[in-house]
């Protein structure tokens, strides 16, 4: 258990991290922005869900998943603005018992 919360809260921090560096260059650009409600049905529809989730910077940084590998990085800010970060394929778990997987 120590070590999932050890894994978790390195995930969180380096989402953290991302978040903090691409948030205002998301803002600035103005790309990908919606209405959150607009985000989680949209991202519903396409058959993905939230799998992460935490707060960076005053910002809720959501990683969404589906069955087959998509993914899509949602940040939301403090006044319901969603704006994607990325988008892509080939998602996949990384068990802590792979040889090579240093943390």
């Amino acid at each position: 258990m120590v070590l999932y919360n050890t894994v978790t809260g390195l995930v969180y921090g380096a989402a953290a991290l991302v978040a903090a560096l691409l948030i205002p260059a998301a803002q600035a650009q103005q790309r990908s922005c919606v209405p959150r409600e607009t985000a989680v049905e949209s991202l519903s529809e396409i058959g993905e869900r939230v799998i992460q989730r935490g707060i960076a910077g005053g910002h809720m940084l959501e990683l969404w998943a589906s069955s087959d590998g998509g993914f899509t990085i949602v940040v939301t800010s403090p006044d319901g603005i969603a704006c994607l970060l990325a988008v892509g394929d080939a998602m996949h778990e990384v068990p802590l018992t792979t040889p090579g997987n240093k943390l």
